[in-house]
This record gives structure tokens, sequence and C-alpha cells, in this order.
């Protein structure tokens, strides 16, 4: 018959050994929330297919046939749509000037946010929250409404215009309204505030000793 110390010991050793066969391994564990990541993301990637992925395809698809009439294509597959978007000049100086004004977007878009987006990463306390308060508040508001307010700020007999005509800068009002310069920054106005929460939340995750 065995000690009662021993006999402790080896239920003890009996209870570790069956938790640890019980218990799920990491890649098991790891497997499961994965899965589980996978069922809650699967409504929203849906939704995404439905209204942005379907269309897409359904307007690719229809480019490789001839128009026959308002929303209609005539049968018959031809690449003569893309033959003819190719030789147009026309087409192809909109092709170039919205590539120009993408990269301009997004290269103004990044000198502006990515300053601001490390400073406010980079400080604490309840000026972070106001700062990031007044970051988010103007996409409360629709984008129609933001591009109005442009109107009287950028108009030839605006807000810009009067100020360099007051300081002497130039002699007669500049035009920055319906043409490249006003897109710009109505795109910027609009895009600006998206990256710098992308990038706000990336440097957060970086520690300042390895910067």
């Amino acid at each position: 018959r065995q000690p009662i110390p021993a006999m402790v010991e080896s239920t003890q050793d009996f209870g570790h050994k069956r938790s640890e066969a019980s218990a799920p391994s990491g890649p098991t564990t790891l497997g499961l929330k994965m899965n589980r990541w996978a069922i809650l993301t699967l409504p929203g990637v849906l939704v995404l297919i439905i209204i942005f992925v379907l269309p897409l395809a359904q307007l690719s698809s229809s480019s490789f046939y001839r128009n026959a009439g308002l929303g209609q294509v005539a049968p018959g597959f031809t690449l003569q749509n893309y033959a003819d978007f190719l030789s147009d000049p026309f087409y192809l100086g909109v092709l170039l000037q919205t590539f120009q004004l993408g990269f301009a977007v997004t290269f103004c878009c990044a000198l502006i946010s990515y300053p601001m987006a490390y400073y406010m990463a980079r400080m604490s306390g309840r000026f972070q929250s106001l700062l990031l308060f007044v970051l988010v508040a103007p996409l409360l508001v629709s984008v129609v409404i933001r591009n109005l307010g442009w109107i009287p700020i950028l108009a030839e007999h605006g807000l810009v215009n009067w100020i360099l005509l007051s300081l002497g800068v130039i002699e007669t009002p500049i035009r920055l309204l319906n043409n490249f310069a006003g897109v710009l920054i109505g795109m910027v106005h609009a895009c600006a505030p998206f990256m710098m929460l992308s990038l706000l939340a990336v440097i957060q995750g970086i520690e300042p000793e390895i910067e």
C-alpha cells in the first residue's frame, strides 16, 4: 500500500496530465479563432461582393460587346471598344489626367496626413481626443455640403482671391473652381481624413523606442 503523500502526488500528476490532454493545443485554438473571425466577416464580404464586385464584373464583361442602345449590348465578342479607346487622343488625355490627379491627391494627402497622424499618435490625454474629434467630425457632414463650402472660398471674388489681391500678390483673380486645382483641393479635403486615421492606427502600434 502506497504512502498518503505518494498517493496525493500521483493523483495530482493524473489530473495535470488529464487537463493537458483535454486542453486544446496552440494551433487548434488559433484555428478556432480564425474560423470565428471568418464567420463574423462573412456578411460584410458578401455585401462588398454584391455592391462592388458583381457590378464591376458585369461592366467588364459588357465592355467586350458592341453597344446596341441604352443599356443594351449586341451579341458577338469583340475588342473594338478597347481599340477605339486606345486610339482616341481624347480618351487617352482623360486617362492621363486621371492618373495625374490620382498621384497628386495621394501625394498631397500623404504630405498633410503623416505629420498630423504622427503628432496625434505621440500625444496623450484630452488634447488627443479633441484632435480626433476635430478630425472625425467633418466626416459626419455630406461630401456635397463640404464641397459647396469651398465655393465662397475659391470663387473669383472669394476669400482666397480677396487675400491675394489685398496683398498685391496677383493683379486679377485667378480661377480655382471647375478646373484641376479645384478638383484637387476637393479630393484632398475628402480623402485626407481617411489617410490620417489609417496612419494614426499604424503609428500608434509602433513603439517609440524603435523609431
